[in-house]
């Protein structure tokens, strides 16, 4: 019987040569900011999975109405607007800390995180809580566009009161968004996905997303946060309210 030895690793042969990338310019600043975020907080992050059935139903007939509405409407665009809505009224997450003042805002400035080829950028939509949904949508895609040509403006990249991240294009259910210092909160939304789940009392096949929240445990707590996952459910799962913002 003959035994097969190992080859030491020194002894195979390797092709191609290892890259280095230094980091440098938006990715050197954007690793800076993610670091210098998780070091100066006390991050914590839930999840609650949401049943959007109803949800991406409004969403299809939206669509159809596109020509009558002046716009077509995504997934992203009603999540992102309930979120809005609901910091609205969660002022205490709707804030800013600078390690000694909590600053909470009466008006809503959206952060959403918009990936490029030069790295993550968060274009800022004002007075979001103020616009109805046609105008928000429009809003968030041309910042999205323009962060992506890098002709966003000066006051575009700041001044944000809380930030939303969407990985609903990419297979993730769930992860743990990092906070854009110094706001308090971030809202993190996964994939839709059709799955069995329990409805009226029985096992039907239902769309369902998960719904993530990081927020600055210094600033509020689980309560806090728990009022905020139970708003959402509660526009998300029933989003008739949205016809009254169209």
């Amino acid at each position: 019987m003959t035994t097969q030895q190992n080859t030491p690793a020194e002894t195979i042969q390797q092709e191609g040569t290892p890259k280095k990338i230094k980091l440098t310019g938006i990715r050197k600043a954007i690793a800076a900011n993610m670091y210098g975020s998780l070091r100066s907080m006390a991050q914590t992050s839930d999840a609650v999975e949401l049943d959007v059935t109803e949800l991406v139903a409004l969403r299809k007939e939206l669509v159809e109405r596109q020509e009558e509405i002046g716009c077509k409407i995504t997934i992203n665009d009603l999540l992102s607007y309930a979120a809005t809505q609901v910091m609205k009224e969660c002022g205490y997450a709707n804030s800013t800390f600078d390690g000694e003042t909590v600053t909470e805002y009466p008006y809503v400035n959206i952060s959403m995180a918009v990936g490029t080829d030069f790295g993550l950028m968060s274009p800022v939509l004002a007075n979001a809580d103020q616009m109805k949904l046609p105008e928000f949508s429009a809003g968030l895609k041309d910042l999205a566009v323009r962060a992506r040509s890098k002709k966003l403006t000066a006051k575009e990249h700041s001044g944000g009161t809380f930030t939303v991240t969407n990985m609903g294009i990419h297979p993730v259910d769930m992860f743990n968004p990092i906070i854009n210092p110094p706001q308090t909160t971030i809202i993190g939304f996964g994939r839709c996905v059709e799955k069995p789940a329990v409805y009226k009392g029985e096992i039907a096949v239902r769309t369902m997303m998960y719904l993530s929240v990081t927020y600055d445990h210094r600033v509020f707590d689980g309560s806090g946060v728990g009022r905020i996952m139970k708003e959402m459910q509660e526009r998300l799962e029933h989003p008739d309210w949205f016809r009254q913002h169209i």
